[in-house]
């Protein structure tokens, strides 16, 4: 008998406690919907008694939270600024180490140029003609029978001619091959009519860049046993007397064989302000033959 009633047990006790907790859930739930509207019926009301104790519990917080907000925004002031000086005397250091390299390259640079005047009163030097600056900016990208190009606002007017070289801030860009009075148009390195005399700047070894319409001009007809690597900067080489030499192009970004690619040093998805030199040594070669014709 005892078993069975310890047997019973359990079904009698939940039998006891489920009605129980039916009638917990839904007392809570029918007090969560009074809450709710009182709540909506008063704020729709706005009684002057809760605006009134609105305003004094704000009245009253505002100078307990002022007091302990302001020793925080403090500290963290300070830690900030002890942060800011911290790196500031980092830069410091690291100004000094730069400022005490680019003295010494600086000095380095004097003698150098000291030493080449010298050697060049030594031998005769002839040196190449100095080239004049036009700087100006981008119209617009433009087409035509010329894929890659550009119109620049640089024409006859201020002194452009066929033939001149343009350069962005960082390197070779193309020449023009079109002038009106107030603009020019620019073949670009990268198009496909393009063709530049180059040398490989350490090895002075000769070659012709062509463009073929990408953004990677090939570096073409190379003397046989060349030694071109990935990195090895490109310039022009200054011969035909139309373009001065040693301008900076790009360095060699693929070696496949003869297939040589090169990345240039212009950014052509930001150019907008460029340069063109007046270079004229062809011109200054040409003029006394024609004087001599004449």
């Amino acid at each position: 008998m005892r078993d069975f009633m310890m047997a019973r047990q359990p079904v009698l006790f939940s039998r006891v406690v489920k009605p129980v907790q039916l009638w917990w859930q839904k007392f809570a739930f029918s007090l969560a919907i009074i809450i709710s509207l009182t709540m909506m019926l008063i704020d729709r009301a706005q009684f002057e008694i809760f605006d009134d104790l609105r305003t004094t519990l704000t009245d009253i917080a505002i100078p307990v939270v002022s007091a302990i907000s302001d020793p925080i925004r403090s500290t963290s002031e300070m830690i900030a600024d002890i942060d800011q000086l911290r790196h500031a005397s980092v830069e410091i250091d690291r100004l000094k180490t730069e400022n005490r390299k680019l003295r010494e390259t600086q000095t380095v640079t004097t003698a150098l140029a000291v030493e080449n005047a010298t050697l060049r009163k030594l031998t005769n030097f002839v040196a190449f003609p100095d080239t004049k600056t036009i700087s100006g900016r981008v119209i617009t990208a433009s087409g035509g029978s010329f894929v890659k190009s550009l119109l620049i606002n640089i024409g006859r007017k201020q002194g452009a001619r066929r033939g001149q070289a343009v350069m962005s801030d960082f390197g070779f860009v193309g020449t023009i091959v079109e002038v009106g009075e107030r603009f020019a148009r620019v073949l670009l390195i990268t198009d496909l009519n393009s063709q530049i005399p180059v040398v490989i700047r350490n090895t002075r070894d000769p070659g012709v860049m062509m463009g073929d319409n990408s953004n990677w001009p090939r570096l073409m007809f190379l003397p046989s046993g060349s030694l071109v690597a990935v990195g090895d900067m490109i310039v022009t080489s200054g011969r035909g007397g139309v373009l001065p030499p040693d301008l900076p192009i790009g360095t060699v970004l693929q070696v496949n064989g003869t297939n040589i690619r090169i990345a240039s040093l212009v950014d052509w998805t930001r150019l907008d302000y460029i340069r063109v030199l007046d270079y004229r040594l062809l011109q200054d070669i040409l003029l006394p033959r024609r004087a001599v014709a004449k």
